[in-house]
């Protein structure tokens, strides 16, 4: 599914119906995804597009145009009169409007995760190691998967941030009977030479692995990490 086009805002024309329906077009299908429990990455692309939208209201006064209509001699400054165009009031309904409705979804988005959350168990599994920051996740509903998971520096304008990376090390093949000690006895063991840690989380409902289970889990996994 298409994200919303990153001018869909100003593209073609501000006229306000026509762009109601460009928005709750895409927040109709957002929806749909989340009625199949399939989360990310359409709650993320509804976060960013609120943010961008909220930032946009906020800088408002740097978006409309100004004309020079007096000088204070006393205080040595400028002033400047906005000018309220039809078109920036127009862009400024559209922006409240729009704020209102990816809320909406947001938190709908939100409840969903909350709530699907609760029926996972998530807990180590075998060997507890000093090194949490890298090992593997299994993730297990009808069947299994193994991760591997590294915890990574990320340097943006100077700032430091942590960034979970995780790939794919088995396909949905694993028997459903196995424990996760089984499985990592059969599958992880063998695979490094020192120990790694692992750690294993179960849905009581099966739900998606790459849209929602496996989001959710990292999610569940940082605060762990972070705890220490």
């Amino acid at each position: 599914m298409e994200k919303l086009d990153k001018d869909w805002l100003t593209k073609d024309n501000t006229d306000f119906e026509y762009k109601k329906y460009i928005l709750l077009d895409y927040l109709q299908r957002v929806n749909n995804q989340f009625k199949e429990n399939k989360i990310y990455p359409y709650l993320s692309d509804c976060i960013e597009e609120f943010r961008s939208l909220k930032d946009l209201l906020e800088q408002k006064d740097k978006l409309t145009p100004k004309e020079l209509t007096s000088i204070d001699f006393k205080n040595m400054e400028l002033i400047y009169t906005t000018i309220e165009d039809d078109i920036f009031v127009e862009i400024q309904k559209l922006i409240n409007y729009a704020l209102r409705r990816i809320k909406g979804t947001i938190e709908e988005g939100r409840k969903i995760c909350d709530n699907i959350e609760k029926d996972i168990t998530f807990n180590s599994v075998g060997v507890i190691t000093e090194n949490k920051e890298e090992g593997y996740l299994i993730l297990t509903t009808k069947n299994s998967i193994i991760y591997k998971y590294k915890m990574d520096s990320l340097i943006l304008e100077g700032n430091k941030y942590k960034m979970l990376k995780t790939e794919p090390i088995t396909t949905q093949n694993i028997s459903e009977f196995s424990s996760h000690e089984d499985i990592k006895q059969e599958y992880l063991n063998h695979r490094d030479d020192i120990p790694m840690m692992t750690y294993g989380a179960h849905s009581k409902k099966e739900i998606p692995f790459e849209n929602t289970f496996l989001p959710i889990v990292k999610r569940i996994l940082i605060r762990e990490i972070n705890k220490d």
